[in-house]
């Protein structure tokens, strides 16, 4: 009986196993996954081909819509650009020009097609016909032999409305990519005008929309872009503009130019008083204002060496007089207050250099040592450690000098000794 009663149990689990497989069968089916039982060494699990051909198809994606998309573009710009040149070399300067536009015009249309259902694609059309009609329009008088404009004015006219009307375009539809590109054809302008009062102008303005697009926008990336572009300018004006065909040195005239380097060094100092926002970092307003301070600096260098060499004085002078009065407003007012310090002290700084060339070494050490306890004061108004350990140093390194070079005076001697004291007086009390 008992034997039955087993054998029948046996069965009806065999039974309800064989149901099961089969209904599992039968969902494996629905969902398109192949069951391998044997394979017990395979690595694919349940739904990992399916994700495999998924990844796939997004990589092809991706490469389809991106990176051949930029291939093809730029090998229709270049061919495109070869095409015109050609026609151009070939005698027929004014049909290269209708070829080039017409050439734009369709790109324009075809980037408008594409808007609704591949806009990615549609931009990089856009910023193709972009590129490719400020070349046409600087063909029409710069880089040719007879040119189509035959004037100057006119053709950098054209030009700057070409990068305007790319620059209006590009902050409306909110792309970085084609603002940055819009301020580098602006930039293009400014060195093919060859012109002091038409470049540094040009780069005045051009670090102006980078600031108004951090305080509106927080393009903090485009700040960066602008600042190396602006002093990139400068710095092909002062070698004598040797892209534009003119022998590499130094002009001979400044011709006023230092005064837009002022300019410059003070519109990019705005961005110290900007608000925190999310769209932007500390340290990147930090590095903007330090990359700014490198190219003012060894702008400021070059100008000086070549064309004050004896009379930096006032133009020192004038520059520490601004970073110190700066500094103040930006402990007052800015929410960025390491800022304050570096200004306070590249105002310091630039005020040695004048007590320097006002009394010459060695009369100038005593009142540069004097001067350390003014730094330590505004370092201790401040609540600065950066301001005090940055003197510390500068400190030190004058004593260094003074004592390896100069004759010993006991004035001089007697101001070290006294100065160190009193600092470490007065920092102890705080």
């Amino acid at each position: 009986m008992d034997e039955n009663h087993n054998e029948l149990g046996k069965r009806e689990i065999v039974s309800r196993l064989n149901e099961l497989e089969a209904r599992i069968l039968r969902i494996e089916k629905g969902l398109n996954i192949d069951y391998l039982p044997d394979d017990k060494d395979s690595t694919i699990k349940p739904g990992e081909e399916t994700r495999k051909i998924s990844d796939e198809t997004i990589l092809e994606s991706v490469i389809g819509e991106s990176v051949l998309a930029w291939l093809g573009n730029i090998v229709l710009f270049f061919g495109l650009s070869f095409l015109i040149q050609y026609i151009q070399n070939s005698g027929y300067q004014l049909a290269s020009s209708v070829f080039g536009y017409i050439s734009v015009a369709g790109i324009f249309v075809l980037a408008h097609f594409l808007k609704r259902n591949n806009p990615k694609m549609a931009s990089i059309f856009n910023l193709n016909a972009y590129l490719l009609l400020f070349y046409v329009t600087l063909r029409l008088h710069f880089y040719t032999v007879s040119p189509v404009v035959s004037s100057k004015a006119i053709g950098l006219t054209l030009l700057t409305i070409v990068s305007v009307i790319q620059l209006f375009f590009s902050v409306k539809r909110k792309s970085l990519l084609q603002t940055g590109t819009a301020l580098l054809l602006l930039s293009i302008v400014a060195i093919v005008s060859d012109t002091t009062h038409f470049m540094l102008p040009m780069a005045a303005v051009i670090a102006t929309i980078s600031v108004v697009f951090l305080y509106r926008f927080g393009w903090i990336r485009i700040v960066y872009l602008s600042i190396i572009l602006v002093y990139l300018i400068n710095l092909f004006w002062f070698f004598n503009n040797p892209i534009m065909g003119n022998p590499l040195q130094a002009i001979k005239i400044h011709n006023l130019g230092f005064i837009y380097l002022f300019a410059i060094g003070g519109l990019y100092s705005l961005i110290a008083l900007i608000n925190k926002s999310e769209l932007f970092s500390k340290s990147g307003i930090i590095s903007a204002i330090i990359l700014n301070g490198l190219g003012f600096s060894t702008l400021l260098l070059l100008n000086v060496m070549t064309f004050f060499p004896d009379n930096y004085v006032l133009l020192i002078g004038s520059i520490s007089a601004f970073c110190l009065l700066y500094s103040v407003l930006l402990q007052i007012r800015s929410n960025w207050k390491i800022l304050a310090a570096f200004y306070a002290l590249y105002g310091f700084v630039t005020f040695s250099i004048a007590v320097h060339g006002i009394y010459d070494f060695p009369r100038a050490y005593f009142l540069l040592a004097i001067q350390s306890l003014l730094v330590v004061t505004m370092a201790i108004w401040f609540r600065s450690k950066f301001i005090v350990g940055m003197n510390t140093l500068l400190f030190i390194s004058l004593l260094i000098f003074y004592l390896s070079t100069s004759v010993q005076t006991n004035a001089i001697n007697i101001s070290f000794s006294l100065v160190a004291l009193v600092t470490a007086r007065v920092l102890n009390w705080k």
